[in-house]
């Protein structure tokens, strides 16, 4: 009897929903993260863009892609 009391007790306290603790919605969160990395880009042509320190030293190279519009002015 009293094991069968123990197990009662621990289903109930695994089941009992608390307020105050946090839990993730996981289907929630796998939505907002394939919404964040999905990006609709055509990336047929890159072309680089060089960014200098002033010294002569070049320290970034980020290339741009390029789609039917062209390369971005700025």
């Amino acid at each position: 009897p009293i094991l069968l009391v123990a197990m009662i007790g621990a289903i109930v306290l695994t089941m009992h929903r608390a307020t105050t603790v946090k839990r993730q919605d996981v289907f929630r969160r796998n939505a907002m993260a394939s919404r964040r990395t999905i990006m609709r880009r055509m990336t047929d042509l890159f072309f680089p863009t060089i960014y200098s320190q002033g010294d002569g030293n070049y320290s970034m190279v980020r290339f741009h892609s390029v789609g039917l519009e062209g390369p971005k002015q700025r």
